[in-house]
């Protein structure tokens, strides 16, 4: 693995780093979508915090976790539900429904 802080950086520096190594986004997003079925990023949000709140993860913040499902959509990993569903947002804006595939 490449370093992320120098010998010389201060403690500071590691510590931030070590945060980063444990920073596993991609990761959860594709596990609370294979646990817990298609999801806008919303409620894949919503689990996130659930999952934050008893020790399970570590906190991302929401734009983290849209960037990593975004690269997971890149890669084939997750897709749009095949019938296109959208729902309707508080804000009133529609959501995509998001899945994950069986690879």
């Amino acid at each position: 693995m490449t370093a992320l802080a120098r010998h010389t950086d201060p403690t500071t520096s590691h510590e931030a780093a070590q945060v980063v190594r444990k920073s596993t986004a991609r990761e959860d997003v594709l596990r609370i979508l294979r646990e817990h079925g298609p999801l806008h990023d919303r409620g894949i949000e919503i689990l996130h915090d659930a999952y934050v709140q008893k020790g399970l993860m570590v906190a991302k913040s929401p734009q983290r976790l849209r960037t990593a499902r975004a690269e997971l959509v890149d890669e084939r990993l997750v897709w749009e539900v095949e019938d296109g569903t959208r729902v309707r947002m508080p804000s009133g804006y529609a959501a995509t429904i998001w899945e994950a595939t069986n690879a």
